[in-house]
């Protein structure tokens, strides 16, 4: 495999430039995410949203057969998977059956539903991600992979069945 270099870095001012440009609708996303939180294997609204904004900014997008979960692939012209790399980006997605108590304009709209545990941020962050490095795709020294992890708050999580569809099949790294 090709090893990474310097010379090979996507143009940070045009990521940079990227997620500037992109602050308001990735704050709407996270406060629409936190509004309309779904259970474990149940986030089927969420995983069409987060797959209809992939797919619009030209990932090649599958999600699992029992309509949650995601893996969508931004691959650069000229990639060969026996000499480049594969990254990926995860995010889990479930909420929590917790009741929110705030006040805030963006509270959860499902009664005894949140994300208490910041998934909404995470599922933005890899989006913020996912935006950014499709601005740069031809620029990229591989492949780049989003991953949207269903049920990750429960045993047996949403992991194995991820793995199962393929979620990390040629990943050399993965981060989260």
């Amino acid at each position: 495999m090709r090893p990474l270099s310097m010379s090979h870095v996507p143009s940070i001012d045009t990521i940079d430039q990227t997620i500037e440009s992109q602050h308001d609708a990735l704050v709407t996303l996270r406060r629409h995410l936190h509004a309309h939180p779904e259970l474990s294997g149940r986030e089927v609204e969420t995983t069409r949203l987060l797959a209809a904004r992939l797919d619009a900014l030209g990932y090649e997008v599958r999600v699992r057969e029992a309509g949650v979960g995601i893996i969508a692939d931004l691959t650069p012209e000229g990639f060969d998977p026996r000499i480049h790399r594969t990254v990926a980006v995860r995010a889990d997605m479930d909420a929590l059956p917790i009741a929110e108590d705030n006040d805030a304009p963006y509270r959860s709209q499902h009664p005894g539903v949140m994300h208490a545990c910041g998934h909404d941020v995470h599922m933005s962050c890899a989006m913020g991600a996912a935006m950014a490095f499709a601005a740069v795709r031809d620029e990229l020294p591989g492949r780049l992979r989003v991953i949207f992890q269903h049920a990750e708050e429960v045993t047996p999580s949403g992991a194995p069945e991820m793995i199962a569809s393929g979620a990390l099949d040629g990943v050399a790294a993965i981060v989260a």
